[in-house]
């Protein structure tokens, strides 16, 4: 049997679909979209006994730190030079103070300091991480919840 170019070109789409697949979910391309992803993927490396809810959690960290950040003055700053091929620098940044803290943010802290510990000579071979219990009843319940 010879092989034609749908053949082909099927078996591509086979293998996008499946390496898309093998990757975990799709944050989209939301301004918090990388921080979410990173933070699915930290849980789901430092935290395996939580890598059903890691997507849950790290989707409500965004929506809890957009939330926090919604309505924050800005500070914009451009640069001082233009390129020769009409280039600029340009930053913003802005702080938000005095943030009730949510389950989802305190997990990314924890997470935080957890990746802080390997950076620093821990090694997660002969660590076992283990969540508080309030953050442990936390997970929990997003588990056996229903997805909304």
């Amino acid at each position: 049997m010879t092989t034609t170019s749908i053949d082909t070109a099927i078996e591509a789409n086979i293998q996008k679909v499946e390496a898309k697949a093998n990757r975990g979910p799709d944050f989209g391309n939301g301004r918090y979209s990388g921080v979410m992803e990173e933070l699915h993927n930290d849980i789901v490396r430092l935290l395996p006994q939580h890598t059903n809810v890691a997507e849950r959690i790290a989707r409500q960290f965004g929506s809890d730190f957009g939330a926090a950040m919604r309505d924050l003055p800005v500070a914009i700053k451009l640069g001082k030079r233009v390129s020769d091929d009409g280039k600029l620098t340009l930053s913003e940044s802005c702080k938000a103070k005095n943030i009730t803290v949510t389950n989802a943010i305190s997990v990314a802290r924890a997470v935080n300091y957890m990746n802080d510990a390997l950076k620093n000579g821990i090694s997660p071979k002969h660590t076992q991480w283990r969540l508080e219990d309030g953050l442990e009843k936390y997970a929990t319940e997003m588990a056996t919840t229903n997805k909304k």
